[in-house]
């Protein structure tokens, strides 16, 4: 187990890492203003396009893919420990295993990002597709 919570922390540095090396642009393109006229718009649409497609996009499917890569693990470690608590009841505290308990913690914190991560990808799709309407 302590190899899977090596794995999935070094792969949330990474996660991390790029989120806050692309933050900026990510917010920078999703806050840009929609001009009234169709013509002032087409030079914005390439940059919110690389924003989404090369920032928001790749950060989504890598925390995505760790989540679910992760998941199998977390169900098994969360179903065994209410398994021991329920036959143990507090009796259970003796086998606490801190290492399985940031195992889930940082599967929770990979989740999140996720949630956060689509927000992100939905708000420059959505900023997308006012630069495109008519």
């Amino acid at each position: 187990m302590s190899d899977l919570l090596s794995a999935a922390s070094l792969f949330l540095a990474v996660l991390g890492l790029l989120y806050s090396a692309w933050y900026t642009e990510i917010r920078r393109a999703i806050d840009l203003p929609v001009p009234p006229h169709k013509q002032d718009r087409k030079p914005l649409i390439p940059q919110v396009r690389a924003a989404y497609y090369q920032r928001a996009v790749p950060l989504v499917v890598g925390a995505a893919a760790v989540s679910v890569i992760l998941l199998p693990n977390v169900a098994e470690t969360v179903v065994s420990s209410f398994h021991t608590y329920w036959t143990l009841g507090f009796t259970a505290l003796k086998s606490y295993d801190s290492v399985n308990t940031l195992f889930c913690a940082i599967w929770a914190v990979i989740m999140t990002f996720t949630v956060h991560a689509l927000g992100l990808a939905k708000g420059l799709n959505n900023k997308l597709c006012k630069l495109k309407e008519s």
